[in-house]
């Protein structure tokens, strides 16, 4: 009998999923409205894996929520301030 599931649990990343969170970061990182700013960069993969922790796990919707996310915190500006 096996306890796996196909539902995230909180704080426990299966690389499947840890490989989807990273495409979505590479995809975004790749947009021109990215900041090149390595910290910023950072903060925006933290705040992925964060999203997805807390429950946002449907790849189209993560992707969406967080494309917006990225172009209203995370944009160039913020970066150099």
């Amino acid at each position: 009998m096996s306890f796996h599931t196909s539902a995230h649990s909180p704080g426990v990343f299966v690389p499947d999923e840890l490989a989807m969170l990273q495409a979505l970061v590479d995809d975004m990182r790749g947009e021109y409205w990215f900041p090149q700013s390595r910290a910023m960069q950072e903060k925006f993969a933290l705040f992925v894996l964060n999203t997805y922790d807390r429950g946002l796990t449907c790849p189209s919707k993560l992707r969406n929520f967080c494309s917006v996310a990225a172009r209203l915190y995370f944009h160039e500006t913020e970066a150099n301030n």
